[in-house]
């Protein structure tokens, strides 16, 4: 795959669907800019940039300069990273997500309604898996598969897991139910309100397996501030400070003698946690499902970190938010 060919065909796509005369509300002020100006769309955006009129654009019609310089530039400027981890890919349903992604980075910046063009892929669902009737109603991700790569990267029954960015427990009982008896599950939360939810959540379920414990996966042993919006979390800001540890100190101070499998979903803070279980995974290798979708760059980042922690990993990725961009997952099994 050469991102270079995409552009071509995005850029076709594009042209068909949305109308280069008259009134359109899916189009963006940089599509109405780009169709002012003469040959192809790529030739425009060439044109824009070789010309240094961007920041003149962005002062003058604002608001989509973010998605040119998170989204579309970094793919025109350096592919060589997203190419080398599409080679790395195991599958055809990963290559395709892969893709995906892609095409609506580069889609995005010039049309309100990307997901006309490229409409996400359907989740793959866990088939006949089952962890309870009562569970799978509380468990809102568990039919669609989110974190479990059936066959290929779940817990197994006795595994010992380390589930990072547990929210309201949704994983952990799932997760739970899968390890059963001979297993234990380590659930990581940073936000309080969720953290004592989550506690809540597991007396409720009666997971006797899992512990909850309140802390923020990080690349160093600190306080940090982490604040909340509607639903996700940052470092910084105005937040109370979290305990940060790192997962490798973690593991020592549980006393674990393995761990089978790690589950990160800490909203763009997956690349400082690997770097606090770099001892863990070189000595462990767990099966990972790490969220790859809070930063473009972690499409790739996450698999450079995780190969060079250990090369004899294999990669998938799967998508699992049927209307949006959030929600897909790289999965690493060794």
């Amino acid at each position: 795959m050469k991102i270079q060919d995409l552009f071509g065909e995005v850029a076709a796509a594009l042209e068909e669907r949305t109308p280069r005369h008259g009134y359109d509300s899916k189009r963006k002020p940089l599509w109405r800019w780009a169709s002012r100006q003469r040959g192809s769309l790529w030739k425009r955006l060439a044109f824009m940039f070789e010309r240094s009129t961007f920041k003149e654009w962005d002062r003058a019609e604002g608001c989509f300069g973010l998605e040119l310089s998170r989204s579309f530039w970094p793919l025109l400027n350096d592919p060589a990273p997203y190419e080398a981890a599409f080679e790395r890919l195991e599958d055809e349903e990963s290559r395709l997500v892969f893709l995906w992604r892609l095409k609506v980075r580069l889609a995005m910046p010039f049309v309100m309604r990307w997901e006309d063009v490229y409409p996400a892929p359907q989740p793959p669902g866990v088939g006949s898996l089952s962890i309870g009737e009562r569970e799978e109603a509380f468990c809102k991700g568990f039919k669609s598969g989110q974190y479990l790569l059936r066959d290929i990267c779940m817990p197994d029954p006795g595994d010992m897991v380390l589930d990072v960015g547990a929210f309201l427990g949704d994983s952990a009982v799932a997760f739970s139910r899968l390890v059963g008896d001979g297993g234990r599950v380590y659930s990581i939360e940073a936000l309080r309100p969720q953290f004592e939810t989550l506690k809540e959540n597991l007396a409720r379920f009666g997971c006797h397996n899992v512990t909850a414990h309140f802390n923020a996966a990080w690349n160093r042993n600190e306080d940090l501030c982490i604040s909340a919006n509607r639903g996700s979390s940052c470092i910084g800001g105005a937040g109370n400070p979290v305990p940060g540890i790192r997962l490798d100190d973690f593991v020592r101070e549980q006393g674990l003698e393995r761990v089978d499998f790690v589950k990160m979903d800490i909203e763009g803070a997956e690349q400082q946690a690997i770097e606090g279980a770099a001892e863990t995974i070189r000595r462990f290798r767990p099966k990972l499902a790490l969220s790859a979708y809070h930063r473009p760059e972690d499409m790739y980042q996450l698999m450079d970190m995780v190969a060079e922690l250990h090369p004899g990993y294999r990669y998938y990725m799967r998508h699992y938010d049927p209307k949006g961009l959030n929600d897909s997952v790289l999965y690493a099994v060794g």
